[in-house]
């Protein structure tokens, strides 16, 4: 077992009533991924944090609220926080140590983001200003008066910037596995207000092989800036050199979500060369979909239609395809347009008085009244969801290469990958053959779990008792098919459920109800699941609204 494998990840959150429990929280969470990602860090990176934990208090707290800020350039006349006794001493501290630096001289974006309209009114030339009023002109406009004067400026007051800001990002990536996060609202709020599945994390399950792997995905998202001042082709022949560098299935995802949203960009600009191979190259669930929606865009309806051939790999793929063939079809004479006619579901009318309520609470309560033999719920997709996330608890929260990052993830990096199935089949397959054995055994789960994170489980809108309702009544063989349709594509299928359900207990039967409104109607998805429920021999139905006067 490597010494990674033997790291806790039952870390303890700050107490709330500490006014430092902020910087509590975050040093601990600098101590965490500091610790488990030891071998991925240099030695002066190393040395540099211990030199931040070993700062006297209140610097490190400022520094502390700073990092949790949008920066890097701070006005010193802003920072005010209560728990520190003086701002001015802790900034002359972090100074003297090369944390802080005081920024003498601003170019003109930066002042911008600093300083409001008023403000950079004021640094206008007195020749220029009389030109401008802060009633009749926008910020956009003192600012382009300022670019004709200079392009730096003398800061009007106290501005500081971060130092060894690189090193911070860093660490945030290894912790997070994304820059989309900040460490702001998770140190303030959420760490100690949620409680998180434990999984226990080696250096074997990290997406992070090497440092290598954190520099390209540093390398991509810098990529991913201003995408509106890249160059298409300059960025795709960056993206497709990236492919041969890394193996990291976490970084073949961050490539292919900036392959996909290259070819978004490109099509829309007419790019056409790019956007297609940037569609083709991509990896990401809509890139195919829209390949072929450019493809007939560009008049190349005879490959569009090739494409769209294929098996669809979702729903969104199946339905658009679908559409696509009958579309482009009689254009090429390939006489598609005998399609198969969309499925009818069962249906029936319910005439509701005016009311206050939703639609659906106003329909259950009035088909409650018409059914004294059934117990009727509006649940929508979260019961389903979860008694499907109590099923597969342990093949949700299995420590799989590169599914988590930290120990407070509320659900893997992967779970709307094609090939979470696959990637877990063995632990799947084992937790069909107990639902199969003793659907009541969730219930253990239940009572083992409550209150923890889960994508699929609401633990406020579901209770124990619609859990063992569901279970006495919902037949094994169907569940097991209802959930076999979900894994095939998570993302999409984990809506679309009808509204109502109605639980008889006596029958040990339910039937599942879509309420619509006289101006709402069947989505794609929904329409879906109602055929898959007549093809299971499921009791479905849509009933239509009418209302009375």
């Amino acid at each position: 077992m490597s010494q990674a494998s033997e790291h806790s990840t039952a870390l303890t959150a700050a107490d709330i009533n500490n006014p430092f429990y902020y910087q509590e929280n975050f040093i601990t969470v600098i101590k965490w991924v500091t610790e488990f990602h030891a071998r991925l860090l240099l030695k002066a990176e190393l040395e540099l944090i211990d030199r931040f934990l070993t700062l006297p208090q209140q610097p490190q707290a400022l520094l502390i609220r700073l990092l949790l800020r949008k920066g890097p350039l701070f006005r010193v006349a802003k920072l005010a926080y209560p728990e520190i006794d003086s701002v001015a001493a802790s900034i002359c501290a972090l100074e003297t140590d090369g944390w802080l630096t005081t920024e003498a001289v601003l170019g003109l974006e930066n002042l911008a983001n600093l300083f409001t309209k008023a403000e950079l009114a004021a640094l206008l030339d007195e020749d220029t200003a009389h030109n401008y009023s802060l009633a009749k002109h926008n910020k956009a406009t003192f600012i382009a008066a300022l670019s004709k004067q200079s392009g730096q400026f003398t800061a009007p007051e106290q501005v500081v910037s971060l130092g060894h800001h690189a090193l911070f990002q860093r660490l945030r990536l290894m912790f997070f596995g994304t820059l989309r996060q900040d460490f702001s609202a998770f140190v303030t709020t959420e760490l100690g207000h949620t409680r998180y599945e434990q999984v226990q994390l080696t250096t074997d399950t990290c997406a992070f092989q090497c440092r290598s792997d954190v520099d390209t995905y540093l390398y991509l998202d810098e990529l991913s800036q201003n995408p509106e001042q890249a160059c298409a082709a300059e960025m795709l022949a960056a993206l497709k050199s990236q492919a041969a560098q890394s193996t990291s299935q976490w970084l073949t995802r961050k490539r292919s979500r900036l392959l996909f949203d290259l070819g978004v960009k490109s099509a829309r600009e007419q790019q056409f060369l790019v956007s297609n191979e940037a569609f083709e190259h991509s990896t990401h669930p809509a890139a195919r979909l829209r390949l072929t929606r450019s493809l007939e865009r560009q008049g190349a309806l005879e490959k569009a239609f090739e494409l769209a051939c294929a098996d669809p790999l979702n729903l969104d793929e199946e339905v658009g395809f679908e559409r696509l063939k009958v579309r482009v079809g009689k254009k090429i004479s390939q006489n598609y347009a005998t399609v198969v006619k969309a499925f009818s579901p069962p249906s029936f009318q319910l005439t509701l008085a005016p009311h206050d309520n939703s639609v659906e609470w106003a329909a259950l309560e009035a088909l409650q009244r018409l059914d004294d033999t059934s117990s009727y719920h509006y649940c929508e997709n979260k019961l389903f969801c979860a008694l499907f996330g109590l099923t597969f608890w342990p093949a949700i929260f299995a420590p799989i290469q590169g599914a988590f990052f930290h120990p407070f993830q509320r659900q893997p990096n992967d779970l709307y990958d094609a090939n979470f199935y696959s990637r877990r089949r063995e632990i799947i397959e084992q937790q069909f053959e107990l639902l199969t054995q003793d659907p009541l055994r969730l219930l253990k789960r239940w009572d083992e779990k409550i209150g923890l994170s889960n994508p699929f489980v609401d633990w406020h809108s579901t209770d124990r008792t619609l859990i063992t309702l569901a279970l006495s009544c919902i037949n094994t063989t169907q569940l097991i098919a209802i959930f076999r349709r979900m894994l095939s594509s998570l993302y999409n299928l984990r809506r679309g459920f009808p509204d109502l359900i109605a639980f008889n207990p006596t029958a040990s039967t339910f039937q599942l109800i879509e309420v619509k409104s006289p101006t709402d109607k069947l989505q794609d998805h929904q329409r879906a699941w109602l055929q898959f429920f007549a093809e299971q021999k499921i009791k479905a139905s849509v009933c239509h609204i009418l209302y009375s006067g």
